[in-house]
């Protein structure tokens, strides 16, 4: 009778820790962070704040959606943050340098000093996820002095 009411107990208690952890996952919309998804408008602030958001309240996705495209500079992914990028929808990466922020990764490696500049970056972080149908665009880098559309890798 112990045997079955423990069981039953600790049953119960991981029936209600798997439950609440779905329950605390929701879907962040970019746009209602103020992304506008024109492919023109700089959106790397709204969608860092939809990041910095659903991290804060416990994690869930971050989505891009709409068929849209969203242009961005450098954002950083949080713990417990999935980037959901929905068919039809693009991440497009700005060609400004400087809508990228300059991190030096804690994690040393062959190249630590010569790639600081990302896309999407995380670091020591955990439970995160790039997701979905959508497209990541780098647009590749461009040297100057080659001509337009020329990709310099």
């Amino acid at each position: 009778m112990i045997r079955k009411t423990v069981f039953s107990l600790v049953s119960f208690v991981l029936f209600v820790h798997a439950s609440a952890g779905h329950a605390t996952a929701r879907d962040y919309d970019v746009r209602d962070f103020g992304a506008v998804g024109d492919g023109v408008t700089l959106d790397t602030e709204a969608i860092q704040a939809a990041i910095d958001k659903c991290a804060a309240e416990g994690g869930g996705r971050v989505v891009l959606a709409g068929g849209r495209v969203y242009l961005s500079g450098g954002v950083v992914l949080r713990s417990n943050v999935t980037l959901l990028i929905d068919a039809g929808s693009v991440l497009r990466g700005s060609l400004d340098k400087d809508d990228y922020p300059d991190i030096t990764p804690k994690l040393p490696y062959l190249y630590t000093e010569r790639f600081t500049r990302q896309l999407i970056y995380a670091e020591r972080e955990r439970n995160i996820g790039i997701a979905g149908q959508g497209t990541i665009d780098g647009q590749g880098f461009r040297r100057t002095g080659c001509s337009s559309g020329t990709s310099g890798t």
